[in-house]
């Protein structure tokens, strides 16, 4: 892991466009519009890192204990964080050593059945949607319970030279080559070669996501015996008139 500059990504794409030395007041495109560039890039290949570094190295959590997250009587849904982007987990904290987890709903038919006949209690059954900028419960809360959120906040803009991000195994060289092809296409020139090079990059930087568990390979996890440890005797509740 490394923290790379925004000017170093900068120069980085403008030698691969061709585009030097650049940044003057009179170059065709100045640093403050190559700046744009390089944050839309990070933003667009940004959930890419994310799997590349590993989802928990971003982690950001609020802890509900603190009063300032938390379910309100009669209201069904919460608002999320302003820079909320990936959901890690959610539970809900009945005390400060009663944490219940709580699983995103699997199906539109769950709906109506918690609605009608769930009950708001520690160990019920229990679901929440994430749907626009809320988390939504089923049911409605009757109570106000702490919500201990973790998640994955939306990238946040370089502005000065020298802000950095964490990049990893080279990651920014696939920035760099975006960015790139954006000012060979502003400047009417050919984008074979660049694009030739960010087609390699990319597979790679994809290869080394999926290959970060590579010595944990995936198992298959009994779901139902799953359901029935954490919840009891619940079950489904589709199809409940």
């Amino acid at each position: 892991m490394a923290s790379v500059k925004l000017s170093t990504v900068r120069d980085l794409a403008r030698l691969y466009a061709d585009e030097r030395p650049g940044g003057a007041e009179d170059a065709f495109i100045p640093d403050a519009d190559v700046n744009r560039l390089v944050n839309a890039a990070i933003r667009e290949l940004y959930e890419m890192l994310v799997r590349a570094r590993g989802h928990e190295y971003y982690e950001t959590r609020i802890d509900g204990s603190d009063g300032t997250y938390k379910t309100t009587a009669g209201v069904a849904t919460v608002t999320l964080p302003t820079d909320f982007l990936q959901l890690l987990s959610l539970a809900l904290l009945w005390s400060a050593r009663d944490i219940e987890s709580v699983d995103a709903l699997e199906s539109i038919d769950d709906r109506a059945g918690l609605v009608r006949w769930g009950v708001w209690g520690r160990e019920s059954a229990k679901a929440f949607r994430i749907r626009g900028n809320v988390i939504e419960f089923f049911p409605t809360p009757t109570a106000s319970t702490f919500i201990e959120l973790r998640y994955v906040p939306q990238f946040a803009d370089l502005t000065e030279d020298a802000d950095t991000f964490d990049s990893v195994h080279g990651w920014e060289r696939l920035v760099a080559l975006r960015v790139a092809l954006e000012l060979l296409t502003i400047g009417g020139d050919p984008t074979g070669a660049v694009q030739k090079l960010y087609d390699q990059e990319i597979e790679r930087i994809e290869r080394i996501a999926s290959d970060r568990a590579a010595a944990h390979p995936p198992r298959v996890r009994d779901v139902v015996y799953e359901e029935s440890r954490r919840r009891g005797s619940w079950r489904r509740l589709g199809g409940v008139p």
